[in-house]
Order: structure tokens, then sequence, then C-alpha cells
């Protein structure tokens, strides 16, 4: 029987963080198809498939590696998170929840950039 090792970062106890930007969508996507319907003076659509449901616990997945993880969702507790992270030694994941949204200001410079009004 094979048993799986942990991954390097686990097993040589590496003091290192990894910081996972959250969107919880495919927001490179949807801001590419916004080009895609702007280059082709399309009307944008939905985004359909775009966010991911159900949620990604990155954090967990860390820990199902044997690296400690934890959420967070705003800058004082990513200070915290950090400080501990580096406090502690060894491996470590901080999956940070930012917004996956594309805003209105992100439309319109699309928009003039491709020429469309």
């Amino acid at each position: 029987m094979r048993t799986e090792q942990p991954p390097p970062a686990a097993r040589e106890k590496l003091d290192i963080v990894f910081l996972v930007c959250n969107n919880r969508s495919y927001r490179i996507l949807k801001v590419n198809l916004l080009h895609y319907w702007a280059e082709r003076q399309e009307c944008p659509g939905p985004f359909p498939f775009m966010d991911l449901t159900p949620e990604v616990r990155f954090d967990k997945l860390a820990e199902g590696f044997g690296v400690p993880g934890c959420t967070v969702v705003d800058a004082e507790s990513l200070r915290a998170a950090l400080e501990s992270a580096f406090s502690s030694g060894g491996p470590h994941l901080i999956d940070v929840l930012i917004d996956g949204s594309v805003s209105e200001e992100v439309r319109m410079l699309i928009r003039c950039h491709s020429g469309c009004a």
C-alpha cells in the first residue's frame, strides 16, 4: 500500500506563508467576456457559471495537507493572521476573501478602451 507524503512545505516545516486572494469567482473570465462583448458592440449579458458555488475553503484544503490555515475578510483580521502565521513558524495558509464582482468603473474602462460608448 502506497502512503501519500505531505507536500514539501508541511513535510519540511518550511517557514512560509501562502496567501490566497480568493474572489470566489472566475473574475478574469468575466473581464475577458466584457472585452469580447465590447469589441463586438454587444450588450453585456449575465456571467453564467463564473461564481464558485459551493464556496471553496482553501483553509480547509491546506489543513488536509498538514498546513494550518485560516480565512480572513478584512484588513484587521489579515494583519492579525499574518502576525500569527509569521510568529508560529512552519507553513501557514491565509485565505483572503476579496470582492469578485466587476465594478461599474471597470465596465466603463472596457467600453472606452474598445471604442464603445
